[in-house]
């Protein structure tokens, strides 16, 4: 088994292992990616956001053809050793059903990773579902001040980006690596003088969308609700037939995800793997 930094002359070697949203994953900034190849055939993919600091694995997968072989080990071990090299730690933030669920098992079992639960969970309904639902549609009438986030003028996306940035909030720090997965027209704010509330929409795996940032400035709960009835609007206007996948990675978000959605299913859990380099020294 070959591994082999990902690059354009070789991309085609891993296309039935790139959908549309692992490749934008790949290209946006700060990504790279490791493959896996065995006698000339793409084995196995894994992906993951450098920062200089930290690599932390945002995708890792393996061709059915070639499942139970390693691969997957492979290609975090050989991460692994270069991250090593230049003393950087490696992270994998996933969810996962419970304990017993394999991706859990996987990183538990790899030599010198250890395994901690994180705050919150992924909740799940299908778009279908939405076009269903009847509970946000009394909300449509507070969309009207509405507009997609994009079609605002480049200087007022950048002075909300600022603000955000100012504030020492995650994704405006990531703005680039999440611009190629975001689905603009459903990425919406409420702006009168600035951007008071705001919602990103993300294509994630598949078909899927999610809504990767929610941002309100806390005295109007009710623009949220507002925010949210426009998209599920568009969305069912759009015809999407993919799940709709919310992670609330916090007890307020929870809160709020039951609150708007009360048929979403609570399927996953967060868990959050590291790798102990002081361990691979030791040994």
């Amino acid at each position: 088994m070959e591994y082999i930094r990902l690059t354009e002359k070789n991309r085609s070697w891993f296309a039935p292992l790139l959908g549309d949203a692992q490749n934008n994953l790949w290209t946006a900034a700060n990504h790279y990616a490791l493959g896996a190849v065995d006698q000339g055939r793409a084995c196995g993919l894994l992906i993951f956001h450098w920062t200089g600091e930290l690599a932390d694995i945002v995708y890792l997968t393996v061709a059915d053809a070639c499942r139970r072989r390693g691969v997957a080990t492979g290609l975090v071990q050989d991460l692994c050793r270069h991250a090593y090299a230049v003393t950087v730690p490696v992270t994998a933030d996933f969810a996962a059903t419970d304990k017993s669920d394999p991706l859990y098992l996987f990183f538990a079992d790899m030599d010198n990773f250890t395994v901690g639960e994180d705050e919150g969970g992924v909740f799940r309904l299908s778009c279908g579902e939405l076009r269903e639902s009847r509970r946000m549609k009394e909300f449509l009438p507070l969309g009207s001040g509405i507009v997609p986030f994009f079609s605002l003028p480049e200087w007022d996306q950048k002075r909300f980006c600022h603000t955000l940035a100012a504030q020492n909030i995650p994704y405006a720090r990531e703005w680039e690596d999440h611009r190629p997965l975001m689905v603009e027209d459903l990425c919406l704010c409420w702006a009168e003088e600035e951007v008071e509330a705001a919602v990103f929409v993300e294509r994630t795996a598949g078909r899927d969308l999610s809504p990767a940032f929610v941002r309100n400035d806390g005295r109007r709960q009710i623009r949220l609700f507002g925010l949210f009835a426009e998209m599920e609007k568009r969305i069912a206007e759009s015809g999407e037939e993919g799940d709709f996948v919310i992670a609330a990675t916090t007890e307020k978000v929870r809160k709020l995800v039951e609150k708007l959605y009360p048929s979403a299913r609570p399927e996953e859990m967060f868990f959050r793997a590291v790798w102990d380099m002081t361990v691979q020294e030791d040994n």
